[in-house]
């Protein structure tokens, strides 16, 4: 399994759009043959067992909400296969400026992983 993996700081008063344009941009990896896609808002952000929280590494500010987003593929070969018909995709292209107008995007984190357990 590969996986993509996105921390979003969305400013409050945009959530409901920046979710809009999450669940259309989902359709879209999912035509295109990714497993799933799924954005998660956060459900209890405070320390326990010992780890830090989040929010100790991660700087939101008070008029913001923070997410993330994890788009699961079965290899790293299928990601890049599946990839390259997204990002030709003319209406990733209209949401992508969409969600530029909502939130700083280079506020939002990313990263690739392999599963290896």
């Amino acid at each position: 399994m590969f996986t993509s993996i996105y921390f979003y700081k969305v400013p409050r008063q945009n959530v409901e759009a920046f979710l809009v344009i999450q669940k259309r941009a989902s359709k879209i990896y999912m035509r295109f043959g990714a497993i799933d896609d799924w954005t998660f808002a956060p459900a209890d952000l405070s320390e326990r067992y010992g780890c830090r929280s989040f929010l100790k590494e991660i700087e939101i500010d008070p008029g913001e909400a923070l997410f993330f987003s994890l788009s699961l593929f079965s290899s790293k070969d299928e990601h890049d296969r599946i990839m390259s018909h997204v990002d030709k995709d003319p209406e990733i292209e209209i949401l992508f400026k969409e969600v530029s107008g909502l939130i700083e995007i280079s506020k939002t984190l990313r990263g690739e992983f392999n599963r290896v357990v």
